[in-house]
């Protein structure tokens, strides 16, 4: 029986930048059906995690490390949004 795509896509979503320990932080989750993993950048390190394998943190926490500049810059995106909409 196929499976149907979007059980297999991953879909990522992120915070704005928060302050961590006076570090700015984007919280990150990776979502795939009933699997959820969370993550931090710029760290890059995944915290937690449920029916992902360890391969695949492994390869999500790589991920997040080749593309923290991004995500932190789309981040701050949000970020500046919610100061024009406070």
């Amino acid at each position: 029986m196929p499976q149907d795509k979007d059980e297999k896509s991953v879909k990522l979503t992120y915070s704005s930048i928060v302050s961590a320990g006076g570090k700015p932080v984007v919280a990150i989750t990776f979502e795939r059906g009933a699997d959820v993993a969370e993550g931090t950048v710029p760290e890059g390190k995944i915290r937690s995690s449920r029916g992902f394998s360890e391969e695949e943190v492994q390869q999500l926490s790589a991920y997040l490390v080749q593309n923290k500049e991004q995500i932190m810059q789309e981040a701050r995106k949000i970020s500046s949004l919610g100061h024009l909409l406070s």
